[in-house]
């Protein structure tokens, strides 16, 4: 397995145990979490311009089909 993948699944973990603790929030869980994911992807791809197509941000500023 990939560090990227081990990683992934880590957090995928802590974030279902804490939600299922129940001591914090979802919403703060989830956003970090996520924030979490994305700091993999920089730490993992190496290159801002791979993240930023695999995040797909760029469709957002793309207002056609």
């Amino acid at each position: 397995m990939l560090l990227s993948q081990i990683l992934a699944i880590a957090i995928a973990l802590f974030m279902f145990v804490h939600i299922i603790w129940g001591k914090h929030s979802r919403a703060i869980i989830a956003l970090s979490s996520g924030g979490a994911m994305i700091l993999v992807l920089l730490l993992t791809f190496g290159r801002f311009s791979a993240v930023w197509e695999a995040l797909s941000v760029d469709s957002f500023f793309h207002f056609s089909f």
